[in-house]
Parts: C-alpha cells; sequence; structure tokens
C-alpha cells in the first residue's frame, strides 16, 4: 500500500494511541474519524478521538460528555463530517509537534486547526496525544514550536 492511501486506513486499524504511530497519524486518525459520523456511530467516533486526548488534557476537557457537547456545539463542529482535509504545515519537535490542518466542511468552506501533540512520558509512554486543538482564522498567525 502506497503512503498516500495510508491515511484513509489508519483510523481502521488504531483504536487508540500507539508508539507506531506519528503526530501526522494521529491527526490523520482522529479525522478520518470524525469525517464519516452520523447518528449511529457518533458515539462511537467520540469516544475513539477522546482515547487520543492525553491525559493532562482530559483533566481539563472533563468527562465523554463534555467532550462530546464540546464537539457538537462549537467551532469543533466543522471536524463533523467534513468532505476533506488538508495539511497545511507539520512541525515536529523532540517531545512537541504542531500540524495544522485545513478541514472543508460540507458545503466546501475550509476551515485552519492547529493541533498540539505531546509525547507522552507516563500513562500511554512513547505515545503521541493531542493537548490542544485550536480553531484558526484563515489568515491568522502560524504558531512555532520554539
Amino acid at each position: 500500500m502506497n503512503r498516500s492511501n495510508l491515511r484513509y486506513k489508519l483510523h481502521e486499524r488504531f483504536d487508540r494511541p500507539d508508539k507506531q504511530l506519528s503526530p501526522i497519524d494521529v491527526v490523520q486518525i482522529l479525522l478520518m474519524t470524525l469525517r464519516h459520523t452520523d447518528e449511529d456511530s457518533i458515539e462511537r467516533s467520540l469516544f475513539k478521538c477522546y482515547s487520543f486526548i492525553s491525559p493532562v488534557s482530559r483533566f481539563f476537557v472533563g468527562p465523554i460528555g463534555y467532550f462530546k457537547n464540546l464537539v457538537q456545539d462549537t467551532l469543533y463542529k466543522y471536524l463533523l463530517n467534513h468532505v476533506d482535509f488538508r495539511v497545511l504545515e507539520i512541525e515536529v519537535g523532540e517531545r512537541s509537534s504542531l500540524v495544522t490542518v485545513k478541514v472543508y466542511d460540507r458545503d466546501c468552506e475550509g476551515h485552519n486547526f492547529l493541533f498540539l501533540l505531546t509525547l507522552q512520558e507516563e500513562e500511554c509512554a512513547g505515545c503521541w496525544m493531542v493537548d490542544l486543538v485550536e480553531y484558526q482564522e484563515s489568515n491568522s498567525d502560524t504558531y512555532k514550536l520554539n
């Protein structure tokens, strides 16, 4: 299987963080999981995404019910049932990574999101997990790792 087709299959192979996954793999799994979300699959999809949130971020996000409301009722709703996405920028550091993507909603309008991922040291040691997902205005400055 060539690398370009891999992004469409990773979400079928991984349901939780794994040491084999790179930061971009994690982001692609999340986006492909949320791409086809209907009433029957939303619980399963959001639970899968929740499992990729770092323990520190889960502390602030709260239980899965709060996470579900957060995704469905805020700017994160553009991630649900999007038609496509494109990676704009990847910056990988030793312990943290930034991935900027443009997600195209059902109206084919683009929305930029920044994903901050960190390499875990305790729970899920050696796995990349999401610390932050931030909606960005299309013309906003890009964050940089120091």
